[in-house]
């Protein structure tokens, strides 16, 4: 936490009532007040509010990386410290992280509204979202419903090497012959197509006719 006083010094045009301003444990200060712990050990600290840089550096570090971290929110604070600091690979040092990873943050805030809100919601992978915010906002949406419509269409159409072998099939048609001669056909069609299964017929009824009658 900082002083109030100390918060106002970098941000004037806020209006602030309470004594504290929280910086870090703002999630487990509202998990204390809803289970009744209305007693917590508190530490305040001025120096983190010594300039707007490291205040900002600081709200950011306890929650990078938290997987339940709202990605877009986060997003949000490492471009406030990229302007800041005035360069992206300032800002990387200030967090730890690589330029890349910085960069990677900030284009998520190029993605249309509806794939931010899909982020958000966990229905968007980060990589698929920083992918999809290289193209212009019109074709973002449109990418993004194909990619889910073929993966819809994977999974309602398993891989041809998930299924039975069309060889087990003729074995288990055979097998089944005497109850169910259609599963026969149907093996043979797939394996020879119309044109295969039109020539075995041309073979049968030849062969029938030449044979010698009893």
């Amino acid at each position: 936490m900082v002083t109030r006083d100390a918060y106002l010094t970098l941000y004037p045009e806020d209006h602030i009532e309470t004594r504290f301003v929280v910086i870090n444990g703002c999630r487990r200060l509202a998990a204390a007040k809803e289970f009744g712990r209305p007693e917590l050990d508190i530490s305040v600290n001025d120096a983190v509010a010594r300039d707007r840089v490291t205040l900002i550096s600081a709200a950011i570090a306890e929650n990078v990386d938290r997987q339940d971290f709202d990605v877009i929110e986060e997003a949000k604070a490492v471009q406030m410290l990229v302007k800041e600091c005035g360069q992206a690979n300032l800002a990387a040092e200030r967090l730890q992280k690589t330029k890349g990873w910085v960069s990677q943050r900030l284009a998520l805030l190029r993605l249309a509204p509806e794939l931010q809100a899909a982020l958000r919601r966990g229905e968007l992978a980060i990589r698929e979202a920083r992918t999809l915010a290289r193209v212009p906002h019109e074709q973002q949406v449109r990418r993004w419903q194909a990619a889910l419509e073929r993966e819809q269409n994977k999974q309602a159409d398993p891989p041809r090497d998930s299924r039975p072998s069309t060889s087990r099939m003729i074995t288990t048609a055979l097998t089944k012959f005497d109850t169910e001669p259609r599963l026969l056909v149907t093996a043979l069609r797939d394996q020879l197509g119309e044109s295969g299964i039109e020539k075995l017929r041309e073979i049968l009824v030849a062969e029938d006719i030449a044979a010698p009658a009893d």
